[in-house]
């Protein structure tokens, strides 16, 4: 047999062995189609689909650069083989490598202008990327094809997308035109859950929180196991007021996962919410003990504590919160009311100073700042903060009585009692 006759048999026998590595490759046999796949490559270096079909049983096992050297093979020896590309791109994107992913996703559109994958995949990226109006022009190319099979990938990042501008009633046609083509019998369909799961992020969003609610429920009916949908309907009925049936959204994701501090941090906002401190605070503590740098759950256990009149125990929480989050203007002003609230006049002062400092138009810290000035007989600075608070949030009409007060400690009649008839005209508007 000549050379070429030779050549063309390993070429046959390597070609055969494709056939062999499938059947591997789909028992999830990985190691063993490799081997086939280095086997055909040794019969034929040229065959380019054993150096593809070596990259994808690669990835299945995490070792992404040995498959980038497959795939880059593949390319050497076919410059146009989008699945190659495609491939290395998605690699590349896992490995948080995107500008050369997308550069694999251009590689593709420039011989194959309509392979939607590349345009929505590219998309993706910058998308993630927050690169929102270039996204929004990849996932545009893909609806112009106007072919429902692969429209539904790409309304449904535009929609993802538009919601990040804010561009809410936009976000929420793409998500309508995503249902209205939903084909769940196609490989490229769109979960139908994470649709409505994100129309009703989108309708919180926009303060429509029956709609948002209406889609969780849809979502719900559709996957009772993914603890998202429970734990959104909860913010949605929290946000109308609803504590109750939100506490009860609340416990259907904590059960779905006992580990969301989130789920723990929320329920337990909606029963401080309802005046239940104690209960609140055994779930402020759950949040902090699966999430111990939760400052907003240490600053709320403390209001918490703070209504039940436990400050000292509130002051240590918002020491927590403060040290985790040195400009948490709140943690501050509250740490001061606590103070206060012990008669600690001059420290609850320099937590005052502190929220101001992060906030100066922070009337609320302006206004108790003055009345610890009052309470340590400093009447006149104690004016110049009510003057400030005044300023800034002018209907205060307890600002407006204490003023007032300050006034009258100093023999400021005449100042005093116009300020008392400012005070009665907002109490009596």
């Amino acid at each position: 047999m000549g050379l070429f006759g030779r050549k063309k048999k390993n070429e046959q026998r390597a070609s055969d062995l494709d056939d062999k590595y499938e059947s591997l490759h789909s028992l999830e046999q990985y190691e063993e189609a490799i081997a086939c796949c280095d086997e055909a490559i040794a019969l034929d270096p040229e065959h380019s689909m054993a150096w593809l079909n070596k990259g994808n049983s690669l990835i299945k096992l995490g070792k992404y650069e040995e498959a980038i050297v497959c795939y880059n093979e593949v390319i050497r020896l076919d410059p146009e083989s989008h699945n190659a590309w495609n491939n290395k791109g998605k690699i590349l994107e896992a490995l948080g490598k995107y500008e050369e992913a997308i550069a694999c996703y251009d590689e593709i559109i420039q011989f194959w202008p309509e392979f939607y994958i590349a345009w929505t995949s590219k998309g993706k990226i910058l998308q993630d990327l927050g690169k929102y109006e270039e996204a929004i022009a990849c996932y545009d190319k893909v609806i112009a094809f106007e072919d429902p099979y692969h429209s539904e990938s790409a309304l449904f990042g535009k929609g993802v997308t538009l919601f990040q501008l804010e561009r809410y009633e936009e976000s929420i046609a793409c998500f309508d035109e995503t249902i209205r083509l939903h084909n769940p019998g196609t490989i490229t369909s769109i979960d139908l859950y994470s649709v409505l799961s994100y129309k009703g992020i989108v309708f919180h969003a926009m303060g429509k929180y029956e709609e948002s609610i209406a889609c969780y429920d849809e979502a719900i009916k559709l996957d009772t196991e993914d603890s998202a949908a429970w734990y959104n309907k909860g913010n949605s009925l929290s946000s109308l007021g609803r504590h109750t049936e939100a506490i009860a959204c609340y416990d259907a994701a904590i059960k779905l996962d006992p580990e969301d501090s989130a789920a723990w941090y929320n329920k337990a906002n909606s029963l401080a919410s309802l005046e239940n401190y104690e209960e609140a605070i055994a779930c402020y503590d759950a949040a902090i003990k699966l999430d111990p740098e939760f400052s907003a759950a240490w600053y709320n256990k403390g209001n918490s504590l703070s209504s039940l009149g436990r400050h000292k125990e509130a002051i240590v929480c918002y020491v927590v919160a403060i040290k985790l989050d040195p400009e948490y203007s709140d943690a501050w002003y509250n740490k001061g009311n606590s103070l206060f609230s012990l008669e600690n006049y001059e420290e609850s002062i320099a937590c005052y100073d502190e929220a101001i400092k992060l906030d100066p138009e922070y009337s609320a810290a302006w206004y108790k700042k003055a009345n610890s000035l009052s309470s340590l007989e400093n009447y006149e600075e104690a004016i110049v903060c009510y003057d400030e608070a005044i300023k800034l949030y002018p209907v205060n009409s307890v600002a407006w009585k204490n003023k007032c007060t300050a006034l009258k400690k100093l023999g400021r009649d005449e100042e005093a009692e116009q300020c008392f008839a400012k005070a009665r005209e907002l109490d009596e508007s």
